[in-house]
């Protein structure tokens, strides 16, 4: 889903901050952290994103 607006990045930032927790506890070293930013200027000024995924980690085991 693209984010067009403000108001909906600020929702996937809340989002994302209730569900971290839970995603590091079940898949624990899986997990790899990434970071999006807003940038320092424009509509996504100050909004930063911090979301867990363990989707690279489930790709190295499927292709080695």
């Amino acid at each position: 889903m693209a984010v067009t607006d403000r108001k909906t990045a600020k929702e996937n930032r809340t989002f994302y901050n209730k569900i971290n927790p839970k995603v590091k506890r079940y898949l624990g070293k899986a997990v790899v952290k990434r970071h999006a930013s807003g940038g320092k200027t424009g509509m996504f000024k100050g909004i930063n994103i911090n979301s867990y995924s363990a989707y690279y980690f489930w790709e190295r085991v499927v292709n080695n």
